[in-house]
């Protein structure tokens, strides 16, 4: 069933500070699409299930404003016409946290170390990082928004002043990125980054170059790897990585 997009859509939502604030849509949804809660209601009808008499999302949220004891008292109107409606406390644990005598418990943790350490020979840590314009692989989703690609530019590698003064390495300059499993290239940018560690953005072919290690919990070593660093003059990007 096809969902109407976040601008074809009002309604409320809370975000993590407790606040609760009122989108407008900005336009039509397109085609066939409706939002979520016409999609909802249509299900409940067809199933015969009661309750399902909505007919705007304004009723929704009133029903919702009743049900909170907190919120029983405020309006829609209230809530379209104002910055938003804090839940009574502004932030969770502000004076006290949930426990029989409100303090915080603090439990000490096995440190395992990381699956491969910085040697002679690759010398960096590899960590990565997201993007605000692109979406984790990246390549199945947002690096087909040709408007996001131009938004967000070429990627880059960001390496601390004094390491790329030590390579010889300027803003822009071409490098390559190698581990043990595999190497990009990426222009490299200089940051406010920590010395000897090589940050990348994971949406541009990074898990060439990232641990398969897993941790006690399971979860993959995407964040600490072993690398080098060299200044190359190919100025050729990794295969499917967006130009400049």
């Amino acid at each position: 069933m096809p969902a109407s997009a976040f601008c074809e859509k009002s309604g409320s939502y809370m975000n993590s500070e407790r606040r609760i604030q009122w989108s407008e849509k900005a336009c039509e949804p397109a085609y066939d699409s409706k939002p979520d809660w016409e999609i909802l209601t249509m299900l409940g009808r067809a199933l015969g299930l009661p309750g399902f008499n909505y007919t705007s999302v304004e009723e929704i949220t009133s029903e919702y404003f009743r049900l909170f004891p907190e919120l029983e008292e405020k309006s829609v109107e209230e809530l379209k016409n104002s910055d938003g409606i804090f839940l009574p406390k502004k932030r969770l644990h502000t004076w006290e946290f949930a426990t029989p005598d409100g303090k915080a418990r603090f439990i000490a943790v096995e440190w395992i170390p990381p699956w491969e350490d910085p040697d002679e020979e690759y010398p960096f840590v590899l960590t990565t990082v997201r993007l605000i314009g692109h979406y984790n692989t990246g390549g199945e989703m947002t690096l087909r928004s040709p408007s996001l690609v131009r938004l967000m530019g070429e990627p880059k590698a960001l390496i601390s002043r004094e390491d790329a003064e030590r390579l010889g390495i300027r803003n822009g300059d071409w490098m390559e990125v190698k581990t043990r499993r595999g190497k990009i290239r990426m222009r490299a940018e200089i940051g406010n980054v920590p010395g000897k560690l090589v940050v990348v953005p994971f949406h541009f072919k990074a898990n060439r170059l990232t641990s398969p290690a897993l941790n006690k919990a399971g979860t993959p070593e995407f964040k600490f790897a072993a690398a080098r660093v060299k200044k190359i003059r190919n100025e050729k990007p990794t295969p499917n990585t967006p130009p400049r």
